[in-house]
C-alpha cells in the first residue's frame, strides 16, 4: 500500500512508449470513505492547465 506522499511527485509514464508524459501533483480522494478515486497530473510547465485521471483510467502504480 502506498502513503499519499509516495505518490506525489512520481512521473507518470505512457506505458507504449515509456515516455514520461507528466508528474502527480495531488491526489482526489473520497472523503467518506477514504479511498483514493484519482490523480491530479501536471503535463510540462507550471503555466499548463493540470489534468485529473479516475482511478480506472490508470494502468499501474510504482515499478515496472
Amino acid at each position: 500500500m502506498y502513503r499519499a506522499r509516495h505518490l506525489i511527485g512520481l512521473p507518470v509514464v505512457n506505458v507504449a512508449t515509456g515516455e514520461r508524459v507528466a508528474t502527480v501533483r495531488s491526489l482526489v480522494i473520497d472523503l467518506v470513505s477514504g479511498r483514493l478515486q484519482g490523480l491530479v497530473v501536471q503535463r510540462g510547465s507550471l503555466f499548463r492547465e493540470p489534468q485529473a485521471f479516475q482511478w480506472q483510467q490508470l494502468h499501474a502504480i510504482g515499478q515496472d
